[in-house]
């Protein structure tokens, strides 16, 4: 339900609250991008474990292939708790609700975007199951790295 479709125009905010509009941070992409996407409202020890498994494949993937929207209503506060997860030189902005059916779900999740602001490969990690996550980042690792 959710691949193919393509993200609205939005506004993201940085860590210095400097709004950004996504077609402007996605228009020079060559490739993917992957994306890890939590929000307050998600079940924070879900959004811990999919973190800790996200950060150990950023060199992989590569610092410039990932980045992390979060979703929170004060955007000092996000950006406040930020270092807590251990998250450095990876791109990270707060985001509001995406017009997507697996925002529905409640849950963190990961997805690819393209320059077009396409999505595919939306997947939906499973705290007690993290090899399956494991998995699934090795293969967008290895897809975003493909040489051509």
């Amino acid at each position: 339900m959710n691949s193919n479709l393509k993200v609205e125009e939005l506004v993201v905010k940085d860590s210095l609250n400097k709004e950004y509009s996504i077609n402007e941070i996605f228009s020079n992409k060559e490739k993917e991008t992957l994306i890890f996407r939590f929000s307050q409202m998600h079940c924070e020890s879900c959004i811990n474990a999919s973190m800790q498994i996200a950060r150990m494949w950023v060199d992989s993937i590569g610092v410039n292939n990932i980045a992390f929207w979060g979703n929170h209503r004060n955007n000092r506060i996000f950006f406040k708790n930020i270092p807590f997860f251990g998250l450095q030189g990876v791109s990270i902005y707060n985001c509001p609700q995406l017009k997507l059916p697996v925002e529905e779900l409640r849950y963190p999740y990961f997805f690819l975007i393209d320059r077009n602001l396409r999505i595919t490969n939306v997947f939906v990690p499973n705290k007690s199951t993290p090899h399956i996550t494991n998995l699934y980042l090795k293969s967008v690792s290895e897809k975003l790295n493909k040489k051509y």
